[in-house]
C-alpha cells in the first residue's frame, strides 16, 4: 500500500467542499468562492462565479451538475467541462442528491421518496419514483451505470421510534430489483443508531461496509450482496465514505487526517496523509480516487497502483 502525504496547508487555502480528478482537470467546488477547474498540477484552466456545495458527476466524465444549498433543495447549474458552457436548471426539492448521473436523469433523496428527474424538459419531469409512502425514508442511496442501491427505514406500528431498515438493489438502467435484504443483521443498527462520525454506508452495487466491534475491538466489515462478508482489525476509530462503487476511511489524529482509499473489492490501495487538519474527504472517477482537505489540499491517486496523480492547493481568491 502506497503513502502519500498531501503538502503542508498554506495560509491562503481556499476552503473547499469537493474536488474530484476528471479527464479535463481537478474540478474543485469552493463554495461561495464558485466553482475552479485546475490542471493536476495546480494552474487554474477556469473559474465561475456560481455558489458550489457539491458535485454531481456525468458518468463519462464530460459534463458535471453544480449543486447549491436553496432553502429546501437544490440550485443546480450544468457545467459542459469541454466547453465550459454553464447554464442554469430548475431548483429541485430533496436533502440528498446522487454524487453521479447519467448526462440526463439525477436521483435526488426527500420526503417524496427516491425520485429520479430527466434534465432535458422544462421543468424536469419525473422519470420514476420509489418509496413514495408515509412510512417510509429513504437513508441514502448511491448509483452506478449499472447498479443503484438505497438504504430505506420503516416506520413499524404507529411508533416513530421503531424502525426496520432495508437496502434495496436496482440494476440499471431497467430498475429491475435484483437484492432486498432487512436488517436481520448487525448492520442493520449502524444506520439507525445517531452517532457523530458515519460508520455506515452502502455503495452503487449493494455492498455494505459498516464500523463495528468485534469481541470488544473496532472492526470494518464489508459485506458484498454476493460472496463472503470481510472482516478487517482497525487501529482507530473510522469514518466510512463512499462514491459510486468505491469506498475509502476517514481517520483523524490529533495532528493530522488520513484517507485510505481502496480498489474495486475494497481493498487498502495508498493511505493520502494531511499534516495540520482534521477534516478530509474523497470523490472516486473511473480508475482514479481524490482525497480532499477543507482548507484547499487536494491528491488524487491511481487505484490500479496508488501513485500520485495530483498534489496540489487551491488558493483563496480572495486573499
Amino acid at each position: 500500500m502506497n503513502a502519500v502525504r498531501a503538502a503542508e496547508a498554506g495560509a491562503a487555502g481556499a476552503v473547499i467542499s469537493e474536488a474530484i480528478l476528471l479527464p479535463t482537470g481537478v474540478l474543485v467546488a469552493a463554495g461561495n468562492a464558485g466553482v475552479f477547474l485546475l490542471t493536476p498540477d495546480g494552474r487554474e484552466e477556469a473559474r465561475w462565479d456560481v455558489r458550489a456545495s457539491s458535485l454531481t458527476i456525468a458518468d463519462d466524465g464530460t459534463s458535471a451538475l453544480i449543486v447549491g444549498p436553496h432553502r429546501s433543495g437544490f440550485a443546480l447549474h450544468r457545467l459542459d467541462l469541454a466547453t465550459h458552457e454553464l447554464t442554469p436548471l430548475p431548483t429541485l426539492t430533496g436533502y440528498g442528491i446522487a454524487p453521479t448521473f447519467d448526462g440526463t436523469t439525477v436521483t435526488i433523496e426527500g420526503h417524496e421518496g427516491l425520485r429520479a428527474f430527466d434534465l432535458t424538459t422544462d421543468p424536469p419531469r419525473i422519470a420514476w419514483a420509489e418509496f413514495e409512502r408515509s412510512d417510509a425514508t429513504v437513508q441514502e442511496h448511491q448509483r452506478s451505470p449499472t447498479r443503484l442501491s438505497a438504504i430505506v427505514s420503516f416506520r413499524r406500528g404507529e411508533d416513530p421510534t421503531v424502525v426496520g431498515v432495508e437496502r434495496w438493489t436496482w440494476e440499471l438502467p431497467s430498475r429491475r430489483v435484483i437484492d432486498r435484504q432487512a436488517d436481520t443483521e448487525t448492520w442493520g443498527d449502524m444506520f439507525t443508531v445517531a452517532a457523530p462520525l458515519r460508520v455506515s454506508a452502502t455503495t452503487a452495487d449493494g455492498t455494505l461496509v459498516y464500523i463495528d466491534r468485534l469481541d470488544g475491538d473496532l472492526v470494518e466489515c464489508v459485506k458484498p450482496v454476493d460472496g463472503p462478508e470481510t472482516v478487517r482489525p482497525l487501529d482507530d476509530y473510522a469514518e466510512v465514505d463512499v462514491d459510486g462503487d468505491r469506498s475509502a476511511l476517514l481517520q483523524e489524529t490529533a495532528i493530522d487526517a488520513r484517507v485510505t482509499v481502496r480498489d474495486a473489492a475494497h481493498a487498502p490501495v495508498a493511505v493520502v496523509t494531511f499534516p495540520g487538519t482534521r477534516f478530509a474527504h474523497f470523490r472516486a472517477h473511473g480508475g482514479t480516487a481524490t482525497a480532499y482537505a477543507q482548507d484547499g489540499r487536494i491528491v488524487a491517486v491511481d487505484l490500479r497502483t496508488g501513485e500520485a496523480l495530483a498534489n496540489l492547493a487551491v488558493l483563496d481568491p480572495s486573499a
